[in-house]
């Protein structure tokens, strides 16, 4: 666009209804819990200040969505300890985790145009043998590896790790849950092989532009540098920003918490993917019994959740509860922590996205005052830890 243009009087006329218009809607709406109590928007704005200034929760994006609407969206902190910019909500935020939902919903699409099949063992796929693919060659020579499947890989049962630097499969593929971020690598290669196209690229066609998710992506591009918020630690530490430049299948998303709000209404709406293929998304496909979602407790297998039938769907979480069934999502490194929950039957979910790692002790006192949520699995994720 040209200068002229972008400062012309109907433009800015136009700019400034726009800004006052999502003003309105963000803060003037009742919020509806889960047990259908309902608050302001205000009165949940400071609720929400109150704990991340007590707690110091350095910054926070929340977004919340009632009857598959976007009822409220709000930023809170500092986008960097070191500079007091407070975070916007076009602040770039690091997905983390948050890339293994949008993978599965990319692979999914390409399910409906029958490029993939969920059960044909992935090696079927590929031209040439595993062995010559430099990255993935330890693989060929592993029992089991002619039979994972996307399905497999997708709920976390593919039996795929890295043991002392080496891949290997770990468990009878399909066994088992174990989550794994090198297995969901190993499918975006796959993708990227057949279609001959970039796993960034896939996610642009397949999911951001349908959703019009123009904050996201799943590596770093230059419009970003206005307005990027960079980790932190429990002391409050700055880390730094994650400006990924290759797109990897389980965690190189940067996006905001009203573009994810946007993916989980297409979900939970149904509007992205065909019907069948979106059931199977949220369906239960391996039952969890291990006591945490990763580190050594991922190991011993007690079933403590067994009451919420926690399990794992197409690339999101699954469990039951009295509200019906719900799927979530964690993401999480050094300096960000994220989540998200979503009920379809009540069309209600919250959407967390935080540079700071103070989150995870507090995400049980956030979910409770946003949505009245008090069934996500945060024990097995580790946040209570």
């Amino acid at each position: 666009y040209s200068l002229k243009l972008m400062t012309s009087k109907p433009m800015r006329f136009y700019s400034i209804i726009l800004f006052l218009s999502l003003s309105f809607y963000s803060h003037s709406q009742f919020i509806k819990r889960l047990d259908s109590k309902k608050q302001s928007s205000q009165e949940l704005t400071q609720r929400i200040q109150q704990l991340v200034d007590s707690s110091k929760i350095t910054g926070l994006q929340c977004v919340i969505l009632n009857n598959n609407q976007l009822v409220y969206q709000h930023s809170f902190g500092f986008k960097d300890s070191r500079t007091k910019l407070l975070n916007t909500n076009e602040t770039i935020f690091y997905g983390a985790s948050f890339t293994k939902p949008i993978t599965a919903a990319v692979f999914l699409k390409l399910v409906d145009e029958k490029v993939f099949s969920l059960d044909i063992p992935l090696v079927n796929y590929l031209p040439n043998d595993l062995k010559n693919y430099p990255e993935w060659a330890e693989l060929d020579s592993e029992n089991g590896i002619d039979q994972i499947t996307a399905r497999m890989i997708l709920r976390h049962s593919s039996g795929i790790d890295i043991i002392a630097d080496k891949l290997k499969i770990v468990s009878i593929p399909g066994s088992i849950h174990d989550y794994s971020n090198v297995s969901m690598n190993f499918l975006g290669f796959i993708m990227e092989q057949i279609t001959h196209t970039t796993l960034d690229k896939l996610a642009l066609k397949y999911v951001f532009n349908p959703l019009k998710m123009t904050h996201s992506s799943l590596v770093w591009e230059s419009q970003f540098e206005l307005d990027y918020a960079v980790g932190h630690t429990v002391n409050e530490q700055a880390t730094k920003a994650q400006k990924r430049d290759q797109a990897r299948a389980a965690g190189s998303l940067v996006t905001t918490a009203t573009d994810f709000g946007l993916f989980v209404l297409a979900i939970n709406s149904g509007s992205l993917l065909e019907s069948k293929t979106n059931k199977e998304m949220l369906k239960t496909q391996i039952n969890i019994e291990s006591e945490r979602g990763w580190g050594p407790r991922s190991y011993v297998y007690s079933n403590p959740n067994k009451e919420l039938n926690l399990g794992w769907g197409l690339g999101v979480g699954t469990f039951l509860s009295p509200y019906g069934p719900a799927y979530f999502h964690s993401g999480n490194i050094t300096g960000w922590k994220n989540y998200f929950v979503s009920y379809p039957k009540q069309k209600t979910a919250v959407i967390f996205l935080s540079n700071s790692d103070n989150l995870d002790p507090n995400l049980k006192q956030l979910l409770k005052i946003t949505i009245a949520d008090t069934y996500s699995p945060l024990d097995w994720l580790g946040c209570n830890d």
